[in-house]
């Protein structure tokens, strides 16, 4: 396996932070067989701190730490990386998006406010823009960006094969998905665990 992933893990230990940190690297090496998983953090004590926590469920692929400020570290990964996942509640570009290469997909879950800005302009004009609710197109990470209206393409279309994505570009090389989340997914989400918690017989039913 030689597939390489860099996240951007949020500073703090909060459970939602923590949650989308845990859960990407760790579905993601399921899905695409990846060999390495780059953690970076504002601070290396602390992404050294995340790599611990997710060393248990990623124990078969080696895990890294980075400090944020390390710049020439950083670009040397994403050189490399397949999948780029930024979870963070950054005002300021992570990354110059010029550092990714060519085929990369970046899972951007982090900033969800006109005031957030995990990724620069450059990230997004290489994109193929995917969004999972138009309520993402107001995000910081578009503000800063000439994108079109058009060029958002909805993950709901995709999966229900009412839309295609284009094929990449010369200027259009790279993938991003952009989620800020739905109250329907929530909703989805609940009910297939309580349809599971029901078969396997556990959990306590409660009266409203």
């Amino acid at each position: 396996m030689s597939g390489h992933s860099a996240v951007f893990a949020p500073p703090s230990k909060q459970v939602g932070s923590s949650l989308l940190l845990h859960s990407h690297p760790v579905e993601a090496s399921k899905l695409n067989g990846f060999g390495q998983v780059h953690i970076v953090n504002r601070t290396q004590q602390r992404a050294a701190e995340l790599v611990q926590t997710l060393q248990s469920d990623l124990a078969r692929l080696k895990l890294s730490s980075l400090a944020l400020d390390h710049k020439e570290d950083i670009q040397r990964v994403l050189g490399q990386a397949d999948v780029v996942v930024t979870a963070t509640n950054s005002a300021q570009p992570l990354f110059d998006g010029n550092w990714l290469s060519p085929g990369c997909h970046v899972c951007a879950v982090g900033s969800y406010t006109p005031d957030m800005h995990e990724l620069d302009a450059v990230t997004v004009q290489r994109s193929r823009v995917i969004i999972d609710t138009a309520a993402a197109k107001a995000v910081g990470d578009f503000q800063v960006a000439d994108i079109q209206p058009n060029e958002f393409l909805n993950l709901g279309d995709l999966v229900a094969n009412t839309a295609q994505l284009p094929p990449p570009a010369d200027k259009k090389n790279i993938t991003l998905f952009k989620s800020v989340g739905t109250a329907v997914q929530d909703i989805a989400s609940a009910w297939k665990v309580y349809e599971r918690a029901q078969a396997a017989g556990v959990g306590t039913l409660v009266d409203l």
